[in-house]
């Protein structure tokens, strides 16, 4: 469960910009044996990206892609 958390804090730190939540959670996952934090982080949390306006490009609007990718 320790991987899922970090996983979901990586992915929430890349949409909203926090550094240091994202430093911290990249660190736990490469200490722990993550050769890619980013592509784990994917993996266990699907349907969000470290760009929010990539959904809304790919999908046409924000709700439309939150529904689109779940």
């Amino acid at each position: 469960m320790a991987l899922h958390r970090e996983a979901a804090r990586l992915r929430l730190a890349a949409i909203d910009g926090s550094a240091g939540d994202h430093a911290h959670s990249r660190a736990w996952m490469e200490a722990e044996g993550v050769r890619n934090p980013r592509a784990m982080a994917g993996l266990l949390v699907p349907g969000l990206t470290a760009d929010p306006a990539e959904h809304v490009a790919r999908v046409g609007s924000s709700d439309e892609a939150c529904l689109a990718c779940s």
